[in-house]
């Protein structure tokens, strides 16, 4: 290598490498959009919302919550992928995106390729929680109940494929039960269908806003929740196990994600604030209350998990024969 290559090499080398801090010490100069990609109300929304309010203080800028719905989830997911990618346009996203390839083939984007998925804050267990009209009042009643009317239950989605759906099928499957499909446009909407009596079960997340309160209140019933321990904020709801679904495990995770190509010190940046959102003490507390396993992830564990997910839940949704 001559000496004039050398120069050229270290010199754009250099070039890079300044440009790309420069461009995140700059960084942001306006406010940022935080895309929810589902309803006010359920747990990406919680989850938006309180990691807005921590980011905005972190680089002094305001962080604005905007919720685009609908198809799944697909539309929020997609206006980000489609979006520039200079950070100001991020995603929280979740393992459902796992499911768009097997049962959205003909995406205007790639849910992998289109997006970096910058790290995983939280993973939370399913809560089974039916209608107050429901003459079910445990698990085993509701399983009974819905063996002896199949295909008369209604079952509450946040739209077909959602994370949510997935875990509706997966305890058909384990239970042998049969529910008539009814998507919303994110778990808000599926929960006020619930209390509103129009549907006669959901499988929210721990997080799905007013939950507690409305089991609570008796508005709806809680039966169970997924994984193996109860959760601090319903004590007295017993766990899978306990009510002898021993193999319902399922949970949902959300994650920090931005456009392909968002340059890589404003990516780490983001990834730091991830992680000392998660450490806050108030952050701690709130999610041991919803049960939340705090993860905090690398980039690169974030994208292994994604993908690892990909291949697994595309498999179930083939085995399933879940449509959109």
């Amino acid at each position: 290598m001559n000496v004039g290559v050398r120069i050229f090499i270290v010199l754009f080398a250099s070039f890079v490498f300044c440009h790309g801090s420069a461009w995140a010490q700059a960084w942001p100069s306006r406010p940022v959009s935080l895309v929810v990609p589902a309803a006010p109300g359920g747990g990406s929304d919680f989850l938006g919302r309180l990691f807005a309010e921590h980011l905005g203080e972190a680089l002094g800028q305001a962080v604005i919550v905007d919720n685009v719905p609908g198809a799944a989830n697909t539309i929020g997911h997609g206006a980000v992928a489609k979006a520039p990618p200079d950070g100001y346009r991020l995603l929280i996203s979740d393992s459902g995106q796992a499911i768009f390839p097997a049962l959205y083939p003909n995406l205007s984007f790639d849910p992998i390729a289109h997006l970096e998925q910058i790290s995983l804050f939280i993973e939370v267990p399913v809560a089974i929680t039916v209608a107050a009209k429901l003459n079910a009042r445990t698990l085993t009643e509701f399983v009974a109940l819905a063996k002896s009317t199949p295909g008369k239950l209604n079952l509450g989605t946040g739209g077909a494929g959602t994370a949510n759906h997935i875990a509706g099928e997966i305890f058909k499957k384990i239970t042998g039960t049969d529910f008539v499909h009814v998507p919303y446009k994110g778990a808000g909407p599926m929960m006020a269908a619930l209390v509103g009596g129009q549907v006669d079960v959901i499988f929210a997340t721990s997080t799905t806003a007013g939950l507690a309160g409305q089991h609570n209140a008796g508005a709806v019933r809680v039966l169970t929740v997924s994984g193996s321990k109860r959760l601090s904020s319903l004590p007295q709801v017993p766990s899978a196990p306990e009510v002898g679904l021993p193999d319902y495990m399922y949970s949902i995770w959300w994650g920090l994600a931005a456009p392909k190509g968002t340059p890589q010190p404003i990516i780490a940046r983001l990834g730091d604030e991830v992680r000392k959102f998660l450490a806050k003490p108030n952050t701690q507390k709130r999610m041991a209350e919803y049960g939340a396993t705090t993860l905090g992830t690398s980039q690169a564990e974030a994208q292994a998990r994604l993908l690892r997910d990909t291949k697994e839940l595309s498999a179930l949704v083939t085995q399933l024969g879940i449509t959109q």
